[in-house]
């Protein structure tokens, strides 16, 4: 299972809005991936003023749909989620 286009600008919608101002921690059912393409999930981050997109976390996401995959835990890392 994964993130896909909806859930990251949902994700990145709610950052936005200061929802995850005080989040430490997620918790997921499984291991989760991003699905989505290197050039898609850059426009969102553009679209959401955070310039930190050139994390090596996310490079995998140029291999999208094949292996290996980039770890939603990167995602929430670069939304200042802890753990």
């Amino acid at each position: 299972m994964g993130l896909g286009l909806a859930a990251i600008k949902l994700n990145l919608e709610l950052w936005e809005r200061g929802i995850f101002k005080n989040i430490k921690s997620v918790i997921e059912m499984g291991s989760q991936e991003l699905h989505l393409k290197r050039v898609d999930f850059d426009n969102l981050l553009k679209e959401s003023c955070i310039e930190n997109n050139g994390k090596k976390e996310f490079s995998n996401l140029e291999n999208w749909p094949d292996f290996p995959r980039c770890s939603s835990k990167a995602l929430y890392e670069l939304l200042g989620v802890e753990k």
